[in-house]
């Protein structure tokens, strides 16, 4: 509750193999719980209707070059690779109201350690999602896959490096993309967090380390 002496609700969530939250936000119309995370899992919980219900996967992360010895900040390992999954819950937390997978073949969510982008504690699951007044959802992240799922895309193409940036918008139940493109240029790029103007035009914040990111005259 407000002053933290209660608990509302607690559940897991997750599949056979890791699983790290990224962020949450909750949408105010309805007191929903929408979760971004990065899941190593091939059987985390996605609804019927779900946008990708299956799990695309990507190399572990020890056999990348620029990986120190332990791949990710804790020593956690994905050994089938990663995908982004979205989710959210109802009120109370005891049914799912939406929830896929995002991602391509390579691994999607996590910048790996020792990446030009990787200087502070938390920066390799660096994400961000919200939600508008209609129960869209909104997300930035990033990716490895070059074969990224793209919709209505500003870039329809892989830029280049070890990592692209993603920018996403979702359906409020999760069961279709409004959007969905790269962002980033010829070395290493991602998102790391995403905002709204009154008129729901996407501001997007993160690192480059490309001499060609996109930009405007």
């Amino acid at each position: 509750d407000s002053l933290g002496q209660n608990l509302i609700y607690g559940t897991y969530i997750g599949g056979d193999q890791s699983e790290i939250p990224t962020s949450i936000v909750v949408d105010e119309r309805n007191n929903e719980l929408v979760l971004l995370a990065t899941s190593g899992s091939s059987n985390f919980p996605t609804t019927s209707s779900a946008y990708d219900k299956s799990f695309n996967g990507g190399r572990p992360l020890y056999e990348y070059e620029n990986c120190a010895i332990s791949p990710l900040v804790g020593g956690y390992d994905f050994p089938t690779g990663t995908d982004i999954v979205v989710t959210r819950l109802n009120e109370n937390g005891s049914e799912l109201r939406g929830s896929t997978y995002l991602g391509g073949t390579e691994n999607d969510g996590i910048i790996y350690q020792g990446d030009i982008l990787t200087k502070n504690y938390g920066d390799q699951l660096r994400g961000d999602i919200i939600v508008d007044d209609e129960g869209f959802v909104y997300l930035a992240s990033n990716t490895h896959s070059v074969n990224f799922p793209q919709q209505n895309a500003m870039q329809t193409a892989y830029g280049g490096g070890n990592t692209d940036g993603v920018v996403i918008k979702l359906t409020p139940n999760l069961d279709a993309a409004v959007f969905s493109t790269f962002l980033g240029g010829n070395s290493d790029d991602a998102c790391f967090s995403i905002k709204l103007d009154a008129n729901k035009e996407v501001f997007v914040a993160g690192g480059t380390a490309s001499t060609n990111f996109p930009t405007k005259s």
